[in-house]
C-alpha cells in the first residue's frame, strides 16, 4: 500500500511542535533544584485528551503520547512489499497490524482503518531534565546545553495540564525577569526570545500565569 508517503505526511504534521515556538530559557528550570529521576505515583497513569482522541501514558521515567488517525485506502494501492492476496481480508489485516494499523472494515475495494501513532514526548535523560518545584514538574528539553525549552506539568485532582511561555510581545515585555533578550536575524526578524529567571522570578512567572495552558488531559481510573 502507498503508506510511506501518507504516513510521512502525517509525521510531518506532528513535527510542528508548539514547544519549538516557546521562549528559550538559558538554563534548566528551576535553577539550583535537583533533577528528578522519576515521576511520582500521583502523576503516573493513563490520560485522555480533553479535546481530541489522543491519549497519554506517564510511566516512571517517560511520557508516551498516542494518537489515533482514521484512514481510507484502496486494495489497488497495495504495494509490492505485500506478498499476499490483496483480496484476502485476513492477510491484509495481518500485514497492517505489523504497522500499528487496525482495519475497521472493508467496503468493496476500500479499506477503512485506524493508525495508532505513538511518540515518546519526554524521557528523563541528560538532554531532558525533570525537576519538581512547588507541586509542579518542569520538563526541560535541550539540543545544545545552552538553550532550553521548558514545559510545566500540573495535576489538579484528575486534570493534567501542560503549559509553556509563548512568544507574545506584550507579555514578554511585562515578564518580571531581569535577564531577558530578543535575538534577531540580520533581516531584523525575531529569531527567539531568551530569559534566565532566578528562582524567585520563576515563582512570580508561575503565580502570574505566564505559563500558557496549551494541552489538557483527564486521568482515567
Amino acid at each position: 500500500m502507498k503508506r510511506i508517503y501518507f504516513l510521512s505526511t502525517i509525521i510531518l504534521l506532528f513535527s510542528c511542535d508548539p514547544k519549538d515556538e516557546s521562549i528559550d530559557f538559558l538554563e534548566p528550570q528551576p535553577n539550583n533544584i535537583d533533577n528528578s529521576k522519576s515521576f511520582n505515583k500521583h502523576y503516573r497513569g493513563y490520560y485522555k485528551n480533553a479535546n481530541n482522541n489522543s491519549t497519554l501514558l506517564i510511566l516512571n521515567d517517560k511520557i508516551i503520547k498516542s494518537t489515533k488517525i482514521q484512514m481510507v485506502s484502496s486494495r489497488n494501492d497495495i504495494d509490492s512489499s505485500f506478498k499476499g492476496d490483496k483480496y484476502d481480508n485476513k492477510q491484509i489485516e495481518s500485514a497492517l497490524e505489523k504497522e500499528n494499523i487496525t482495519v475497521d472494515r472493508f467496503v468493496g475495494d476500500s479499506i477503512y482503518s485506524t493508525w495508532t501513532f505513538k511518540d515518546t514526548i519526554f524521557r528523563i535523560s541528560d538532554q531532558n531534565l525533570c525537576r519538581f518545584y512547588k507541586g509542579s514538574y518542569f520538563l526541560n528539553y535541550t539540543y545544545d546545553q545552552m538553550r532550553w525549552k521548558v514545559q510545566r506539568l500540573d495535576l489538579d485532582k484528575n486534570k493534567l495540564t501542560m503549559s509553556m511561555i509563548m512568544p507574545n510581545d506584550s507579555l514578554f515585555e511585562e515578564l518580571p525577569v531581569r535577564d531577558k533578550c530578543i535575538i534577531k536575524y540580520d533581516s531584523a526578524v525575531i529569531k527567539s526570545y531568551q530569559i534566565k529567571p532566578s528562582k524567585q522570578e520563576l515563582k512570580r512567572l508561575v503565580k502570574n500565569n505566564s505559563f500558557k495552558e496549551w494541552d489538557v488531559w483527564i486521568k482515567q481510573k
